[in-house]
């Protein structure tokens, strides 16, 4: 059996328990280029001496808690460039103490909760590795606590973050800025709050579906969605027949029957996060059932 398995630019959209049974001595899994939008810690389950994962150039959008829990002693390596991580969840890493090199540049996030490496310790060896380049950074209060670590003896491993936002801030990078400019403009800190009411509870099959999520929360949050179909997007992370406006409402073009289903709205910012759930049910349309009843009647003629 070998230690290596490369499943690169497959058109894989999800993984799921079970796909990688007798796979337990697996060393390095190669998932890159594919079209996975979410990591569920159960479908890797089976890979218990797992070292390194690549999950490079897929539409991801969110790192959850305990992402490696059952590579708790394995895990060393996690690749995620170039991906539209928006959110690494702050006990990603909570249950994976042994990883030493991590790879998320060229992403799509704004901030780091401010525990998210505390689980993590790093030595100084030249292999470990902590890239956060080229992800487009809001340095203000949301860093604080990451700009104050990485400051620290440990935090010394970590590659220079350059600020986009605020303007003030352009180009700077984390280091090079006194920990008391890390300021947000908030009358009222708050953690995030969901309203859904507005929102779409039937639709007739063909038609489009809106789906509300207006948040209320200060420092602004994250927004993100998953569908019954398991699939995972934000706002900058389109998928085919679906899309997240800027103020957060989920667009679904066209429904079919694998749309009826649960939808879950989440919102997160560095004080917390809150989650809400939508129920939708697609209704057959009229030609459609006609159809059915054409085809059931013509197969007993």
């Amino acid at each position: 059996m070998s230690e290596t398995l490369d499943l690169s630019d497959n058109q894989i959209t999800s993984l799921h328990p079970g796909d990688f049974t007798n796979l337990s001595d697996l060393y390095i899994l190669v998932l890159k280029g594919n079209n996975i939008t979410s990591l569920s810690p159960d479908a890797l389950k089976p890979l218990k001496h797992l070292f390194s994962i690549d999950l490079s150039h897929n539409p991801i959008v969110y790192l959850g808690p305990d992402a490696f829990k059952w590579q708790s002693q394995s895990m060393y390596e996690v690749m995620l460039k170039g991906t539209k991580l928006r959110l690494i969840d702050g006990e990603a890493f909570n249950s994976s103490t042994g990883v030493k090199s991590l790879w998320f540049e060229n992403n799509d996030m704004r901030y780091l909760p401010w525990n998210v490496f505390d689980p993590l310790t790093y030595y100084g060896d030249p292999q470990e590795a902590l890239n956060l380049e080229s992800n487009p950074w809001r340095c203000d209060c949301q860093m604080y606590e990451y700009a104050r670590w990485q400051q620290s003896p440990q935090g010394l491993v970590a590659g220079a973050l350059t600020c986009q936002d605020p303007p003030e801030l352009r180009n700077k990078t984390l280091r090079e800025i006194p920990l008391e400019q890390f300021k947000c403009n908030c009358s009222h800190f708050s953690t995030p709050s969901i309203d859904t009411s507005g929102s779409d509870v039937n639709t007739t099959s063909g038609h489009s579906a809106v789906l509300k999520c207006n948040v209320t929360a200060c420092p602004e949050a994250v927004i993100l969605w998953s569908t019954p179909r398991g699939i995972t997007l934000a706002d900058n992370s389109p998928h085919p027949g679906l899309e997240v406006l800027d103020d957060g409402t989920l667009i679904i073009v066209e429904t079919g029957p694998d749309d009826t289903g649960t939808y879950s709205c989440m919102a997160a910012n560095y004080l917390g996060q809150a989650t809400a759930f939508l129920q939708l049910k697609v209704i057959p349309s009229p030609g459609l059932a006609e159809e059915n009843v054409d085809e059931t009647t013509d197969s007993y003629v």
